[in-house]
């Protein structure tokens, strides 16, 4: 939110403080001034840090065999920042997510095995239609 802290009007000869836009410097009688606004605005930072391992070795895939994201997250459900950790562990069948706001409220909280972890997110059952002829 951008707002102004002071404002101040001078007298563009002299450099006198003036009270108001209307007067004439009571000091050279100018009527000629300047207005000095003073402004600030403010700015929050988040971190997150996201990183995935690939074991090339075995397979050609792409898929990621550990994904991990921590951090400062937008919920969702709230629309609100939160605190968000998640893990997804391939290699040892590990599904770990934690959610909470700033103040230490819990959200979600899942920890389960990988293979076990089904009907969420991207592993969504997806609604096929029959077709009736």
């Amino acid at each position: 939110m951008r707002t102004y802290d002071s404002e101040k009007i001078f007298c563009s000869k002299c450099n006198s403080i003036l009270a108001s836009e209307k007067d004439r410097c009571t000091h050279c009688g100018s009527n000629e001034k300047t207005i000095k606004l003073d402004f600030f605005d403010s700015i929050k930072i988040y971190e997150q840090l996201k990183y995935k391992a690939k074991d090339k070795t075995k397979s050609k895939k792409k898929n990621p065999i550990l994904d991990v994201f921590q951090g400062v997250d937008l919920s969702r459900n709230t629309g609100e920042l939160v605190n968000k950790e998640r893990e997804i562990d391939k290699r040892n069948d590990r599904y770990y997510e934690h959610i909470e706001t700033f103040d230490g409220t819990v959200i979600h909280h899942c920890e389960e095995k990988l293979t076990a972890h089904i009907g969420h997110g991207s592993a969504k059952h997806k609604n096929i239609k029959k077709q009736t002829i």
